[in-house]
């Protein structure tokens, strides 16, 4: 709808400027490709908000672990499996139907127009169309008038007129587009009235002439018509227009500056890439420097640096490390007061090993002294973090830099909930008893991105797993986890929540949270 609506108000726009500027110049050539290029970047530009502009990014933290835990809740209005039919359902089929209505008389003028051409004494009617040319028997200056249609034909005249109309036909709701065909066939009509007018006079007199009782066809181009003619004559004797004047068809890159900047500001996929960033961000349970705002994570006195070293050379390591872990890191969170009191040590990765290994890290980081947090200059409680990773001869590897991504849907996580959403096939039983409940499934994003393991953790009814299973499916794979520059596999828990108020089902995406699969 957004596409329609922005690709309609451009091509009005286009066509005021031509009306207001572009129209009274001689530039009839400029007029005609000004005309064709309002429409194509009418309904070109506006599918920026289509196009997928977010990347796949790696985001570095330097010894930091990213959960991933979406916080945001979705309602979707879903429409019950059935002989229900939203209000949505029925303006597409009106539309649809109106645009099948005009294609059919699209097509039955388009035979009109051929069968003309079987009946070669229609009268005065002389026309082309497409490569076909119609000169009414005995009709005088003939060489004229055919010379006049082959302009048409050899610039291709008729192509632009049927490009116009099948636009049309799919945006029936906008008048706009008859006055497109209109404005087109007045400017093929002053390209040739130029070419063949080298007497003016007696050329102005000819087309009056061949006016009278001639019936206009918006298809097929005739010599003359009483649509145009007193328009064709005042520009045949209309002074040429200046050079200059050119610079005007300018005007044309502000208006599709505008429906571009427009339509990037619908483009979900910038905006739930924006969203999701910001979103990991908040759900971190570790102190970052804020993105806004006065706001220090906490740190070491020495620095992190410094301490980091002094970390290294006194950690003494409890036992050898198995040399089949292909991940020995160890990530330990605490809480930092706004005094700079350390407490509360968690261990956030590294459960392999022996907790021997936690200990002697809490010994060290317990001696150490530490900044607090702080937000526009005042002192904060906060959480700190330390993590560090062996190598393969059980030592820690000075200055290691953790990099955890984890896998993201196309378009955004924004614009997954909203996909399940709107294909979970809501059961109908369940609708029709106005039940309530909750579905919740599991599944692992692969390291290549791919869904599999789906199950069903909890279901209201029998089936209700099974319908997000194939929704989840049907989207598709997403972009893999990344762990200091190695594919590794998520699993995800996504609940959703199932009403049925007036037997309408409604679907209420909820919280996705996730862990990494170690191997």
């Amino acid at each position: 709808m957004t596409y329609l609506i922005l690709a309609n108000i451009s091509l009005i726009l286009f066509f005021v400027i031509y009306v207001l500027v572009l129209k009274p110049l001689t530039f009839f050539q400029w007029n005609r490709g000004y005309l064709l290029s309002s429409i194509v970047i009418s309904f070109a530009v506006p599918l920026l908000q289509f196009i997928d502009l977010s990347q796949h990014k790696e985001v570095y933290q330097p010894l930091a672990i990213i959960d991933f835990v979406e916080m945001e809740s979705v309602h979707m209005t879903q429409t019950v499996s059935g002989n229900y039919w939203s209000a949505m359902d029925w303006v597409r089929l009106v539309y649809l139907a109106v645009v099948g209505l005009m294609l059919f008389w699209l097509g039955l003028r388009l035979y009109r127009v051929f069968k003309n051409f079987e009946d070669t004494g229609t009268g005065q009617r002389n026309f082309s169309f497409l490569n076909r040319v119609l000169i009414a028997e005995g009709i005088h200056h003939r060489d004229v008038i055919a010379a006049h249609e082959q302009i048409h034909i050899k610039q291709g005249h008729s192509y632009d007129i049927l490009f116009v109309e099948v636009l049309r036909a799919f945006n029936w709701f906008n008048p706009i587009f008859y006055f497109y065909l209109k404005e087109l066939k007045f400017q093929h009509e002053c390209i040739a009235d130029k070419v063949c007018s080298e007497d003016k006079v007696q050329y102005a007199e000819l087309l009056v002439a061949h006016a009278l009782g001639v019936s206009h066809n918006v298809l097929a181009h005739e010599f003359s018509n009483q649509s145009f003619l007193k328009q064709r004559i005042m520009m045949l004797f209309k002074n040429k227009s200046k050079k200059i004047n050119r610079t005007k068809y300018i005007l044309m890159i502000p208006v599709a500056l505008s429906v571009s900047t427009f339509a990037l500001a619908f483009n979900s996929s910038i905006k739930d890439a924006v969203d999701n960033q910001v979103q990991r961000l908040e759900n971190m349970d570790i102190s970052l420097i804020a993105v806004q705002g006065k706001r220090v994570r906490p740190e070491p006195e020495d620095g992190r640096e410094m301490f980091m070293k002094w970390f290294v050379d006194n950690y003494k390591v409890p036992e050898t490390i198995d040399p089949t872990d292909n991940d020995p890191f160890i990530g330990i969170v605490f809480n930092v007061s706004k005094t700079g009191d350390l407490s509360d040590f968690t261990l956030r990765e590294g459960t392999q090993f022996n907790k021997a290994f936690f200990d002697e890290a809490v010994r060290l980081i317990s001696q150490s002294k530490w900044k607090p947090a702080e937000r526009d200059g005042a002192a904060i409680d906060s959480r700190g973090w330390v993590g560090f990773k062996f190598d393969s001869s059980s030592k820690i590897i000075e200055n290691h830099t953790r990099v955890d991504v984890a896998p993201e849907p196309k378009g955004g996580l924004n614009e997954w909930r909203r996909y399940i959403g709107k294909w979970y096939n809501f059961p109908k039983k369940f609708a029709d008893e106005k039940g309530s409940g909750e579905v919740v499934v599991s599944f692992v994003v692969g390291k290549s991105g791919e869904i599999r393991d789906l199950k069903t953790l909890k279901e209201p009814v029998t089936g209700a797993g099974k319908r997000a299973h194939d929704a989840i499916a049907k989207f598709g794979a997403w972009k893999p986890g990344i762990l200091d520059g190695q594919a590794v596999e998520y699993r995800y828990e996504l609940p959703i929540k199932l009403s049925a108020p007036n037997a309408l089902g409604v679907t209420e995406v909820g919280y996705l949270s996730s862990s990494r699969i170690k191997e």
